[in-house]
């Protein structure tokens, strides 16, 4: 958002126009634009948006890897942009980016030799339509060793949420090599529902996944709710009939 200072009027979403969801954002010491951190298609990545304009474009192309943890500083011709940045493969560092390029170098080298001596192959990805005719992204990641000639288990991980979404990251609680240590070919599906791919991919998941089952649960519910009202009509009928037999005979 923008405001006009100091009446703080003639508010302004800046990224209406972007479909997906911005996170960390800071602005530029030239007052001219904003920088911010924003999930897309597997990976969070670095943006810039005129503040004027609204106009919203990726710093660099990120092929690998996700950004966090955005700070910016310095003067304004000559910002200064810190971000971590990490890959399912390299762990965590903090670096600088190069607004003029988009490329990012690293500041510290914490985890470079521990990860050296780890068999940590980048992941892959892919796309696939869905039989609904949606684009599907997925990771893939192989074990330690792995020989294409033989065959491994498939090690299916889907993520919670539902709103969340697989990325290019060093994860610590479900890390992907770790669970493809064993022997397994680690498969990460971002399906529908996943933050990243858009709002309506995001919301496409809204009453969907057991919209059948709570149809055949209402037609159950519906099914025993009419048995029910029909065993007591018939009951009260009955009760009826006895209460009109036992008024004209009278108890022995």
């Amino acid at each position: 958002m923008s405001w006009t200072w100091p009446s703080l009027g003639d508010g302004r979403v800046l990224t209406a126009g972007f479909d997906e969801q911005v996170e960390e954002f800071e602005p530029a010491p030239d007052s001219a634009r904003a920088l911010f951190l924003a999930e897309h298609h597997g990976h969070q990545r670095l943006y810039k948006v005129a503040l004027k304009s609204g106009t919203v474009s990726e710093v660099g192309k990120l092929e690998s890897g996700s950004y966090a943890e955005l700070a910016v500083g310095g003067p304004a011709a000559s910002p200064v942009v810190a971000t971590v940045w990490a890959s399912a493969a390299i762990p965590h560092e903090a670096g600088r980016v190069n607004l003029a390029n988009g490329r990012w170098a690293s500041l510290t080298s914490f985890n470079s030799a521990q990860a050296a001596a780890l068999a940590l192959p980048p992941v892959e990805e892919f796309w696939f339509t869905s039989s609904r005719g949606k684009r599907i992204h997925s990771f893939v990641v192989r074990p330690p060793g792995f020989d294409a000639k033989k065959k491994y288990p498939l090690f299916v991980l889907m993520h919670g949420g539902p709103h969340s979404m697989f990325r290019d990251d060093f994860v610590l609680r479900w890390n992907y090599h770790l669970l493809a240590q064993p022997g397994y070919v680690v498969l990460l599906t971002n399906y529908s529902g996943s933050t990243g791919f858009g709002e309506a991919f995001a919301q496409s998941i809204q009453g969907d996944p057991l919209e059948d089952r709570r149809r055949k649960s209402t037609r159950r519910r519906t099914r025993r709710s009419v048995a029910t009202r029909s065993s007591t009509v018939r009951a009260r009928r009955r009760a009826g009939q006895a209460t009109a037999v036992t008024s004209r005979t009278g108890w022995p």
